[in-house]
């Protein structure tokens, strides 16, 4: 079996981890190290000269780039052209944000292992920083899965290159160790490593910056839809005039081809996954959830792209009684000419220039339709990033209200609209009459 079939296996079927990656590569590389010092110690004793060491050293080096870039290609690979999870995707700023959560009291195996893992990270997008911005930029512009489109144009053009990809992996290089002992030449492994192979590498990095040069500007103009978001936002909210806001509103979202395409698709989703809950096997796990469901009260909401994609759901599909938004600002998709029967809540942070930006669309759709502010909150408040800390809370994306504060106001939220709106329990907090002190709550409609 090769050496790196475990892995390769792994990633392949998603049953892959986060720890298994690091441990492939650390025994990766401890398995090397013993290659390379008997290497060194063979050529000594044949009478080589000390300088040896210093080939051998080189030789290591550039098997660390070849490798790690091949790994570093072949993850975005399967997550560009296959869909694998987004998990595999590690970047140094989110190993790093993980890596300072932990304490070398508490968890020095983990600390230490991130910390490996941190560094082989680095080596990998300082070789190859036209991939880490595809891969970045992949991972904004599509936060739920790539299309896939998207996925065949990557996996025909990305095929050709990982032919030659293929030979900076471990079994080409176990194949030329196994022929220079046959030769009795152990040295000559170490020149074949810094020149064929490097040349290989130079080969496949230029191939490679050329890939990413051909996809990378499709994928920024998503970006570059959004560039005229803030100020536009910012302009409605300084409105006072339904009519004005509107069509600033209207101005603004009728561009967004692109982010467009990404909503239908959750949507979509969304309705896809319903549809086939009365298909799934009664004896499965999902097919004992799905017996439990009860699809007459139906509600939906999410986060960010999230919370626009529940409201443009219970746009589209009767089945949603109920709808609510975790700071998902503007609304896009159809929802600012179309008319929502049923009750919607829209839940803002205090993000500057983008509270209410929303109301004109709402007030007009959602009946009947509920406004909630949360005071000493960001965007990310509303998600599990609240925990993270890190870098996260030296960007302007969390608010100063405590993680725990952040969760329970928005459990309780969620919990009493849903309540109120498909069981019939009447909501306190929507009635004004329990008042918690984060929260403002606006009736308008």
């Amino acid at each position: 079996m090769p050496l790196n079939a475990d892995g390769q296996l792994a990633r392949l079927t998603n049953a892959g981890s986060r720890v298994g990656r690091i441990l492939d590569s650390v025994s990766d590389h401890i398995v090397f190290l013993g290659i390379y010092l008997h290497l060194v110690l063979r050529c000594l004793a044949a009478g080589a000269s000390p300088a040896i060491w210093l080939l051998a050293f080189a030789a290591g080096l550039s098997h660390a780039l070849q490798g790690g870039f091949a790994d570093y290609a072949r993850t975005a690979y399967l997550f560009l052209a296959a869909g694998r999870s987004r998990a595999d995707v590690d970047s140094s700023s989110r190993l790093r944000a993980d890596y300072e959560q932990l304490h070398w009291r508490r968890e020095p195996w983990q600390k230490f292992l991130l910390r490996t893992y941190l560094n082989f990270t680095l080596s990998q997008e300082m070789v190859s920083p036209s991939l880490m911005h595809l891969r970045a930029a992949a991972w904004r512009a599509f936060p739920s899965t790539i299309p896939a489109a998207l996925q065949a144009e990557y996996r025909t053009a990305a095929r050709p290159l990982f032919q030659w990809i293929g030979r900076l992996m471990t079994d080409t290089s176990m194949l030329i160790l196994f022929l220079v002992l046959i030769l009795d030449h152990p040295a000559w492994y170490f020149v074949v490593e810094v020149t064929f192979l490097n040349l290989v590498l130079a080969y496949c990095l230029m191939r490679q910056n050329q890939l990413c040069a051909r996809f990378l500007p499709e994928i920024q103009k998503v970006f570059a839809e959004w560039g005229a978001e803030d100020e536009t936002m910012a302009a409605v909210t300084r409105e006072t005039g339904d009519a004005e806001q509107l069509r600033l509103l209207r101005g603004y979202l009728g561009g967004l081809h692109r982010t467009d395409m990404a909503l239908r698709r959750w949507v979509d989703d969304t309705r896809l996954v319903l549809n086939r809950l009365q298909s799934v096997p009664k004896s499965s796990a999902a097919g004992r959830l799905a017996a439990r469901l009860d699809l007459t009260r139906l509600g939906a909401f999410g986060h960010s792209m999230g919370g626009v994609t529940s409201a443009q759901f219970c746009v589209e599909d009767a089945r949603c009684r109920a709808g609510l938004n975790l700071d998902g600002i503007p609304q896009y998709g159809t929802m600012i000419d179309s008319s929502m029967p049923r009750p919607f809540l829209m839940v803002y942070s205090e993000r500057p220039g983008r509270a209410g930006a929303s109301d004109p669309i709402y007030r007009r759709a959602a009946h009947p339709y509920y406004r909630v502010d949360v005071h000493g909150t960001r965007h990310l408040d509303f998600s599990d990033m609240v925990f993270w800390g890190g870098p996260l809370r030296e960007r302007p994306v969390l608010g100063p209200i405590a993680p725990m504060r952040a969760v329970e106001v928005t459990s309780t939220i969620v919990r009493e609209f849903f309540d109120q709106e498909l069981l019939g329990r009447r909501s306190p907090l929507l009635a004004g009459t329990s008042v918690l002190p984060d929260i403002v709550v606006r009736g308008i409609r």
